[in-house]
């Protein structure tokens, strides 16, 4: 090569290329260099995918979890406030099923089906209960009770078991 060529940046043609076009020999680094980046991208989708098709599974057992919990918390909250009521303390079993049906009309779209027609049973006798247990009438507890054996049917649970009845042994003569 001449000083000529070499500063106008000529370089000679090597065997078996014309003059002018491409380097044969760039070709195969070019389809190569494509064949790793595909299988580059291939592998980040392949990690991807199984990181989304696991985040979608934890995130629906979280759905349920959370709706279980949901359900569990309503279910303490009325055995609570049946509770209260059946021992006598009507002011604490009255707010304790004031915030029982805020939490179950704030979460009935969530429920299922058959705990949500037993909830929208339940919030349509909201006012009768809560007025009951304003006047601290003692029935209220047995209603208490009712509710919380409907509520664990439609879970599909047995009901609670039954109180012993009190027999009055004051005035029984031994």
């Amino acid at each position: 090569m001449d000083e000529t060529q070499a500063r106008e940046g000529h370089h000679p043609v090597e065997p078996g290329a014309a003059a002018g076009g491409p380097d044969p020999r760039g070709r195969p680094r070019k389809s190569r260099a494509m064949w790793w980046l595909l299988a580059v991208v291939l592998a980040f989708l392949a990690g991807f995918g199984w990181q989304y098709f696991r985040a979608m599974q934890i995130e629906s057992r979280l759905e349920r979890t959370e709706q279980e919990l949901a359900v569990e918390r309503l279910r303490v909250g009325l055995a609570q406030a049946a509770v209260a009521a059946q021992s006598g303390d009507f002011e604490a079993a009255r707010r304790q099923m004031s915030t029982f049906f805020t939490s179950l009309q704030a979460q009935l779209g969530e429920l299922p089906p058959d705990l949500r027609e037993t909830g929208e049973d339940m919030l349509l006798s909201r006012d009768e209960v809560i007025t009951e247990l304003s006047r601290s009438n003692p029935r209220s507890g047995d209603d208490l009770y009712d509710m919380l054996v409907r509520l664990r049917l439609s879970l599909g649970e047995a009901p609670p078991p039954l109180a012993p009845a009190t027999t009055d042994t004051a005035g029984a003569v031994p």
